[in-house]
């Protein structure tokens, strides 16, 4: 059975599902030693009002970035079933939610060692990282779209 290119495309799609949490990874393995407690909860006046162990957050970050990755797998799996337009709504809200839950831990340790340096805990540059998020999640929807030529 010969693929067509709207199947590579999702299959493309799927796959970038996969990598925020293996940048996730590498960034915790390349950190040599991150705060070992992470601001967790931010009050709306800015500050973080609370905290937790770097670990938790580190392990609830990976574990939800590889969910989202598996149902962007199943989705591909069976997308012959499941309209373009929705597929690929789908796929890059997956993409989206991967991205930034698995951001979650690097913005909140970015933010530690921000305040470990003098600076605060309030919602900062570090916030910025979710802008990337945004765009991962418009690129699976790009790649997917029924908008393109077949």
């Amino acid at each position: 059975m010969k693929s067509s290119r709207a199947d590579r495309r999702t299959i493309a799609a799927a796959a970038l599902a996969w990598v925020p949490p293996a940048a996730l990874a590498v960034v915790r393995l390349a950190w040599a030693s991150p705060p070992a407690v992470i601001p967790s909860h931010w009050s709306g006046a800015g500050p973080a009002n609370a905290f937790s162990p770097s670990g938790d957050v580190f392990a609830v970050s990976m574990i939800a970035a590889v969910v989202a990755a598996i149902i962007a797998g199943l989705i591909a799996a069976f997308a012959a079933g499941i309209d373009p337009i929705r597929r690929a709504v789908l796929l890059a809200a997956l993409n989206l939610l991967g991205a930034l839950i698995g951001l979650v831990w690097v913005v909140a340790s970015l933010t530690a060692v921000q305040a470990a340096t003098g600076g605060t805990t309030a919602i900062g540059a570090p916030f910025l990282l979710f802008l990337v998020a945004l765009l991962w999640g418009v690129l699976a929807g790009a790649i997917t779209g029924p908008f393109r030529r077949t």
